[in-house]
């Protein structure tokens, strides 16, 4: 369930068990789980991003910003100093 996004809450109640219990005992797991996730997401989205397909320049472009700290400028900013 980590893997696939269910919060650590979540996931205890459906086991019916105490979240503390959970983390407890399942601590590797969840810390997994918790990895996987994103990296299940990320993955395709990199593959597009790589490619030359349409959108690949817009998904590099999203993936510069989130990732690797790129801020859009039109000027303005600059114009502002």
């Amino acid at each position: 369930m980590g893997a696939n996004g269910v919060p650590q809450p979540t996931i205890a109640r459906a086991l019916g068990a105490d979240p503390k219990t959970l983390r407890r005992h399942d601590r590797e797991e969840l810390g997994l789980g918790a990895v996987r996730a994103p990296c299940t997401v990320a993955e395709p989205l990199l593959r597009h991003t790589t490619g030359d397909g349409p959108g690949a320049n817009p998904a590099a472009t999203f993936w510069l910003k989130v990732r690797a700290g790129w801020r859009a400028s039109d000027g303005a900013e600059e114009q502002q100093r």
